[in-house]
């Protein structure tokens, strides 16, 4: 038989019977007793020395059964059962295939088991389609074909092969829906384990009854009375007065088909605590929606969950009052040192341009120190990013103001600091812009600054930052004499960060490059 036999379904017929063979789930499965003795049955009443319980998938036939043959399976191309299977039902035989044109040039005719005649009935699934053959063989002829009594037998024979078939699918489908139902019920109870430890509840909402049911917890949280409560009375009972619309609209929200069916809502519970301050819960759920043609058209099911969060409220409303409390001493501290500082140069402003610079410096310097502090604080003293970092440091230079071209670009990707790093920098971003503005390319007009940082080339795990002058007054080498700005660049701040520090003194500008090891909580990138 040639290829364009096994093409001969329509695209969509095949595709459809394909369909129907993969829910069976059968192909190349070990023998099993029912369809061994269909075959053997088949065999002895049709006097046949050779017997199968085929089935044909888009590229072969593959026996589940047979007698008399020794390979499993056939290329479709060679398969008699292929052209049963177009028979409607009716048995196909073939009395002679050396003399049939369909079949005189088959490899199975002309070599190995040298099939001459054939009989074999469709299997049919109860919709029709046609998955395999129950069918006999023999390397002699029969002229006369089968009888109506065998033809009846075979198609009986068939017909009790499919209902194993049937059987078979439906023991499977019950043992999944018992396994998904026990998985079902694991999920469940480890949901409703996590819930108790979390001090939360499960819920319900049907939209099209506008039922609502409540797990026991919710019960006990809430005072819900019990299960198919209308959700307008149960939210009375879930949500504070004042919160109840929030959850409404977040509920609207997640029932709505055009969006992503996610509800998540912060509410205060309707009763207070023991203590008389409000409960606070978060809500969470996701809605389940009818499709049609693959889209949303209803929500069919909003699940969600309430956890309450008082407790986590209340310590993030303690640790905020604490952190304003040390800032607010830190900055009387730092408000205290400048009142001496500026005392001091009250009580020495006769002493010399020396020490009137002095406490000039050490104002600016307080300040710098101040304006880094605010930035951690106003992120919890958590880590900090070094492109904020750089513009509250530079800010009160100008250097970054949007009024015209910048003199200094700040550029390179995003880092995160550490408080302890990110203090240091500020303190070393504050002096190089000091020393810019006193001797370099921020005491000219056309001086410009270009602050870059990024990976370290050739190195995975270092950091560069790079502050590099130009336009300003040419430098005629390293000055004579390092006052405190150059050896806190230089000495404290590679000791306080673990870094390189390079200074360079070029005829076009100072050049100040430090090197920081990434990784740890100290300095991130990304």
């Amino acid at each position: 038989m040639s290829a364009s036999r096994a093409d001969a379904f329509p695209a969509e017929a095949e595709r459809l019977r394909l369909a129907a063979l993969s829910r069976y789930d059968v192909l190349d499965t070990p023998p099993e007793p029912e369809f061994d003795e269909v075959a053997a049955l088949a065999a002895d009443l049709l006097r046949a020395p050779m017997a199968l319980v085929s089935l044909v998938d888009q590229d072969r036939q593959w026996s589940k059964a047979r007698v008399g043959l020794d390979a499993p399976g056939v290329p479709r191309t060679w398969a008699f059962c292929d052209l049963a299977l177009r028979t409607g039902g009716e048995p196909l035989v073939v009395p002679d295939a050396a003399a049939d044109p369909r079949f005189a040039g088959n490899p199975l005719v002309c070599g190995g088991p040298r099939i001459r005649f054939y009989a074999g009935v469709p299997l049919l699934t109860p919709d029709g389609q046609a998955l395999g053959t129950v069918c006999v063989m023999s390397p002699e002829p029969r002229e006369a074909g089968l009888s109506s009594v065998e033809a009846r037998r075979l198609t009986s024979l068939a017909a009790i092969a499919m209902r194993a078939l049937e059987t078979r699918r439906e023991a499977r489908q019950a043992g999944r829906f018992a396994a998904e139902a026990e998985a079902r019920q694991v999920r469940e109870e480890r949901l409703r384990l996590a819930l108790d430890a979390a001090g939360g509840c499960a819920w319900e909402l049907h939209p099209r009854t506008g039922l609502s049911t409540w797990d026991t917890a919710a019960r006990g949280l809430f005072g819900m009375p019990g299960e198919g409560l209308p959700f307008e009375d149960a939210l009375r009972l879930f949500a504070h007065p004042e919160d109840a619309g929030a959850v409404r609209d977040a509920v609207s929200r997640a029932l709505d088909p055009a969006g992503d069916g996610r509800c998540a809502v912060e509410h205060r519970g309707a009763r207070p605590g023991a203590d008389g301050r409000p409960r606070w819960f978060r809500s969470v759920g996701q809605a389940r929606f009818l499709a049609e043609n693959g889209r949303p058209v209803r929500a069919t099911r909003l699940v969600c969950t309430s956890i309450e969060t008082t407790g986590q409220r209340s310590a993030a409303e303690r640790q905020a009052l604490l952190v304003g409390e040390l800032n607010h001493r830190v900055k009387n501290t730092l408000a205290v040192v400048l009142a001496l500082a500026e005392q001091t140069r009250r009580a020495t402003s006769n002493g010399g341009p020396e020490k009137r610079r002095f406490h000039a410096d050490f104002r600016s310097r307080l300040l710098a120190l101040a304006r880094a502090h605010d930035l951690l604080t106003h992120g919890a003293w958590q880590a900090t990013a070094l492109a904020d970092l750089a513009q509250a440091a530079l800010a009160p230079f100008g250097a970054l103001a949007a009024d015209g071209p910048p003199r200094i670009e700040a550029h390179g990707p995003r880092v995160m600091l550490a408080p302890e790093p990110a203090v240091a920098l500020a303190m070393a971003l504050h002096e190089l812009a000091t020393n810019a503005s006193k001797h370099g390319a921020l005491s000219s007009p056309t001086g410009r600054v270009s602050l870059a940082w990024g990976p370290a080339p050739g190195r995975e795990a270092a950091l560069d930052i790079a502050w590099t002058e130009s336009g300003g007054p040419p430098l005629a080498g390293p000055p004579a004499h390092r006052g405190f700005g150059l050896r806190l660049l230089e000495r404290a701040l590679a000791r306080q960060l673990e870094g390189e520090v390079t200074l360079d003194y070029p005829r076009a500008g100072f050049a100040f490059r430090l090197r920081l090891p990434l990784g740890g909580e100290r300095v991130t990138l990304g």
